[in-house]
């Protein structure tokens, strides 16, 4: 993935995936030909951002995450904005 792309909370470099810098080729063809000389690190860093997307995308966590968005729309004192008097 590149480094500044969207998703990052998902990628720690080296442990759940590897970040490349955006439009440099070479530096992709560096990480692509590590992982392919290294099948077995490949498939830890694969297992690795399995588990990582399961702990990040759940529905206990997205439900939350929705319920939380909700509270802030209909009551805006837990925005710290103004409200209307």
């Amino acid at each position: 993935m590149t480094n500044d792309a969207v998703g990052r909370e998902l990628i720690e470099d080296g442990h759940t995936g590897l970040l490349f810098r955006s439009g440099d080729v070479v530096d992709l063809s560096v990480k692509m030909e590590s992982l392919i000389m290294r099948p077995e690190w490949c498939r830890q860093l694969g297992q690795a951002a399995q588990r990582r997307s399961f702990e990040i995308f759940n529905e206990e966590r997205n439900i939350s995450q929705l319920l939380l968005a909700y509270e802030h729309l209909l009551n805006p004192s837990t925005r710290g904005g103004r409200t209307c008097p």
